[in-house]
């Protein structure tokens, strides 16, 4: 056989996975069939489909004249395990007689969860047309099901919950052109190992016998839930705690699960616009200013602590915690503040005033829910595309891997592009939300509806900028940069207002003023996401620079 078993089916794996990915399209792959030995009987297209997808792990069946001179030749060339139609992953009916219905009834059945469990069915057409149709008929079915194949080309078939993917070859009217074609179909194999891991894994998160419960987790990492839930997109304490748990603490991993779990969930209605000055305070700093109407709350941070190691939090008990608690509430009770609620504190913004100052540039018109407002873009709608708008970048920054926004932003500071900013006003609170009414979309807010609110951190940098007025004259004009997320994280609120101001810009000369650079690599999914797919099996591709290494070598030797 002149097949060679590493680069020819490398290429006819790539011609199938294009006709897989584009249903409809003609691949040619009479070359790669050419080199398959015709002698044994059984279609050389067949057998080159069998090399690339079977393996000693997976079982397969073949159906009609063939069958027990077909399951002898697959077995000896791929080592694969036959068996009944019912129990093979892959069925072949090289018969063009025979009828694909009774394959297709014969089939495992997959899920919408795990659709790998079906079978997959490779069988050999007499010859379709552009109009052709195929008629199948399955007993369990009442009505006939007439479902057109595109030439050569392969075909999901779906009756009710029944799944059976098909794959053409033009046997016969064609076959003198050699247009041969399968629709590409996963491959497969290693199930037992994979199982094994996933075992393992479970074993790895059980074996102390120390039970961590959700709320646990909800109650104890209150910043890494925050950090989940803003690159995960999705504000839910409990859901955040549960995918931390599944993923063992990795914040990668659970962003992965909250984003996985966010594209189910439908989506029914936008908010109405926010306003952050409505935030009720927690924690509001400045500093820029000293002074500033309503004061400086500290709030929450370990910002003011030593950051000394406290080995006491290791024999910490429900009863020390109980003790601190109730000692807590009492102190709190006695302060002259006691009855002045976390709901009544709201606030004014610190740059409201600088703009009744005229010191920094009102916002612009058309924001809002005015009527002339323009809707921002939802970047999980629709793909990205170059030049962004302010609003997709501000989403695209708010959702980002804390880490690489916070890199990004400190390589900014240290001299790509940027003057040293202060922060104007750093805020951390809550901010109600609400929808219009859905039966008068027109409404105001006072025929809005309150939904519940959430926890953010909203941060606020004013960046001197150095603008010239002509005859050699220069001034010093501030320029806002703008940063916020869900929960309290506000070393990433800070770095997103630095890149916010440095994308508003657009200084090529600096990579963290350019848009592509920044926003297609500060995604956790993403970057996660490529970086462990090099973990992946590259074999075949290995193995072909690995040949062109060997043959260049022999012909530098010459």
């Amino acid at each position: 056989m002149k097949l060679d078993l590493v680069h020819d089916l490398q290429t006819a794996f790539r011609k199938t996975v294009q006709a897989y990915s584009f249903p409809g399209t003609i691949q040619d792959l009479s070359k790669e069939v050419a080199l398959v030995d015709e002698g044994t009987g059984f279609p050389p297209a067949l057998l080159l489909l069998a090399f690339m997808l079977l393996d000693g792990e997976t079982t397969f069946a073949v159906a009609g004249t063939l069958k027990e001179a077909g399951e002898k030749i697959i077995s000896r060339l791929t080592y694969a395990k036959s068996a009944n139609m019912e129990n093979a992953d892959y069925i072949f009916v090289p018969d063009t007689d025979f009828e694909a219905a009774e394959a297709i009834d014969a089939a495992k059945e997959g899920t919408l969860i795990d659709p790998h469990t079906a079978s997959t069915i490779l069988l050999v057409s007499g010859g379709f047309s552009r109009t052709s149709a195929a008629t199948l008929k399955l007993d369990r079915i009442q009505k006939k099901k007439k479902q057109g194949i595109p030439p050569r080309s392969g075909a999901h078939v779906r009756y009710g919950r029944r799944t059976a993917r098909l794959c053409a070859e033009n046997h016969h009217d064609r076959r003198d052109r050699g247009e041969t074609l399968m629709a590409y179909v996963a491959v497969r194999g290693g199930r037992a190992a994979i199982d094994a891991s996933l075992e393992r894994l479970t074993w790895e998160r059980l074996k102390s016998c120390s039970l961590l419960t959700v709320e646990s987790i909800e109650g104890g990492f209150r910043s890494l839930i925050d950090q989940v839930m803003s690159e995960g997109s999705l504000y839910s304490r409990e859901i955040a705690a549960i995918a931390l748990k599944q993923a063992e603490g990795s914040p990668e991993e659970a962003v992965f699960l909250l984003r996985a779990f966010r594209s189910t969930l439908p989506r029914k209605q936008y908010t109405r616009t926010v306003h952050p000055e409505e935030m009720r305070i927690e924690r509001r700093i400045s500093a820029c200013f000293k002074d500033i109407p309503g004061g400086q709350i500290l709030g929450t941070s370990a910002d003011y602590s030593h950051r000394l190691l406290d080995f006491g939090l290791a024999g910490e008990t429900g009863g020390t915690l109980a003790a601190w608690l109730k000692s807590y509430l009492e102190k709190t009770l006695q302060l002259p503040t006691a009855g002045i609620g976390i709901e009544n504190l709201v606030l004014p913004k610190v740059i409201t005033y600088l703009r009744r100052e005229g010191l920094l540039e009102e916002m612009p018109a058309g924001a809002g829910d005015a009527p002339d407002a323009i809707p921002p873009e939802d970047i999980t709608q629709k793909s990205l595309t170059f030049p962004t708008t302010r609003a997709e970048r501000l989403q695209i920054l708010s959702r980002g891997q804390t880490g690489a926004v916070t890199a990004l932003g400190y390589a900014a500071l240290r001299g790509y592009g940027i003057m040293h900013p202060t922060v104007g006003e750093l805020r951390v609170g809550t901010i109600p939300l609400a929808i219009s009414d859905p039966f008068n979309p027109g409404s105001g807010d006072e025929d809005s509806y309150f939904i519940g609110e959430i926890k953010i951190t909203e941060v606020e940098s004013l960046i001197p900028v150095s603008v010239s007025k002509g005859q050699g004259k220069s001034t010093i004009e501030f320029q806002l940069g703008y940063g916020v997320c869900f929960g309290q994280n506000e070393t990433k609120a800070i770095a997103m207002s630095i890149l916010d101001y440095c994308l508003e810009t657009g200084d090529q000369k600096f990579p963290t003023h350019n848009e592509e650079f920044v926003l297609f690599h500060i995604d956790s999914v993403e970057a996660t996401g490529f970086i462990s797919h090099l973990k992946l099996p590259h074999y075949v591709t290995f193995q072909a620079e690995l040949d062109s290494m060997r043959k260049t070598g022999k012909e530098g030797n010459k």
